[in-house]
């Protein structure tokens, strides 16, 4: 049997970074794990970066054409992790996935902060709206058509991670509808599923975690373009403040930086202080206090009890200070503004901190399934493959 995930992605580090430890022990325990990529079938430019994975156990397969596909997947018994979304060009490859007989589960959410009207509506331009209405809202009510007359297979099941989203999808008008279904079952599971090593947990640093200011969702979604006085204002900011904490503190800043962050541009900026890139866990458990704008690793730190800070800035538009309010709307963090003289560091805010910890954590727990009966993600998907391969030889 061929365990795998089916995606459409130029960015298979980024991809394969934010599942790292379910796929890593897929593919410990099942020998292989493939990643079957069909970006080359909508892209004739081949530029997709393989090498960034260690791991010698997860094949790269990557189809040229639909027919090579059809090949693959007609000469094996598949387990797919169905990750292509329901986008209108990505239609055929969910059609083809019909005529296999392949179990294919899905997950959404796995600790991912987001709001489809913020993302999509509130705070973007009009040529991003345009893009969603056709993208996300019309290709939804294709793709529920062809499912419904059977023209797209259901997928056997979706796991979720947020109660909010789990509640909305059991409840959904849909699923009372005699037709076929989206989802056949829907099960909650654990957010992220992330081991931490807490033999090295400390208080050594101050670890500020990294957005990417250049990030493309940010370029993208903005209703106005960012000036680049913009940036240089907020990045000037940014400093300041990381190497006042520094001061008042006496504890080491070291900066975390997103996936598609320019390292070398970082360390360049704030040459001052320490830049790690794919470390962000480790130095979360080292960290004293962890500083952050939106980004849902925070959920990481609430885990081990860290104390936790929000920056908040107008400088990079409307859609970036939507994203920092919607964690801040779920989360009581003590916030500061970088636009604002340097806030007092001192005891009375140290206590402030402490105090907000465990309250940090049953607004986690508000979000997201977390107690001990659920199960973790790989541990329900080994359970569904244990028992497709249990049925194959009872058949």
């Amino acid at each position: 049997m061929i365990i795998g995930e089916i995606v459409v992605t130029d960015n298979i580090k980024k991809s394969y970074l934010q599942q790292k430890d379910l796929i890593d022990r897929l593919s410990k325990k099942n020998n292989k794990f493939y990643y079957i990529n069909c970006y080359n079938l909508f892209n004739k430019k081949n530029f997709v970066n393989y090498k960034s994975c260690k791991n010698k156990k997860i094949i790269f397969y990557n189809p040229k054409s639909i027919k090579e596909l059809d090949n693959f997947l007609s000469k094996n018994q598949i387990f797919l992790i169905n990750n292509v979304s329901p986008k209108l060009y990505h239609l055929k490859i969910h059609l083809l996935l019909n005529k296999k007989n392949i179990f294919q589960v899905s997950f959404d959410n796995l600790g991912t902060l987001g709001s489809y009207y913020v993302d999509n509506w509130k705070s973007v331009n009009l040529n991003r709206k345009i893009y969603y209405l056709y993208t996300k809202k019309f290709a939804f009510f294709i793709y529920r058509l062809l499912i419904i007359f059977g023209f797209i297979k259901t997928i056997d099941i979706l796991y979720l991670a947020r109660k909010n989203v789990f509640q909305k999808y059991s409840l959904s008008f849909f699923r009372k509808l005699p037709f076929h279904k989206r989802y056949k079952k829907i099960i909650p599971t654990k957010p992220r599923d992330v081991k931490f090593n807490k033999k090295i947990l400390s208080e050594e640093f101050i670890t500020y975690i990294d957005m990417n200011f250049n990030h493309g969702d940010i370029l993208r979604r903005s209703s106005k373009k960012i000036n680049k006085n913009a940036k240089n204002f907020f990045l000037k900011d940014l400093k300041n403040y990381l190497f006042y904490l520094e001061q008042k503190l006496k504890k080491k800043v070291v900066l975390c930086l997103h996936p598609t962050s320019n390292k070398l541009k970082y360390q360049k900026i704030f040459k001052e202080f320490k830049v790690v890139k794919y470390k962000t866990d480790t130095y979360l458990l080292k960290s004293y206090l962890v500083i952050f704008h939106e980004s849902s690793i925070i959920n990481h730190a609430i885990l081990i009890n860290k104390k936790i800070i929000q920056l908040s800035t107008k400088n990079l538009g409307l859609y970036f200070y939507e994203r920092m309010k919607l964690f801040s709307k779920n989360f009581d963090f003590v916030t500061h503004d970088l636009e604002k003289p340097q806030p007092l560091i001192n005891k009375s805010l140290i206590n402030q901190l402490n105090l907000k910890v465990k309250n940090q954590k049953k607004s986690l727990n508000k979000l997201y399934f977390l107690n001990k009966g659920t199960k973790s993600l790989y541990n329900l998907i080994d359970y569904e493959i244990n028992l497709l391969r249990k049925n194959k030889i009872n058949l």
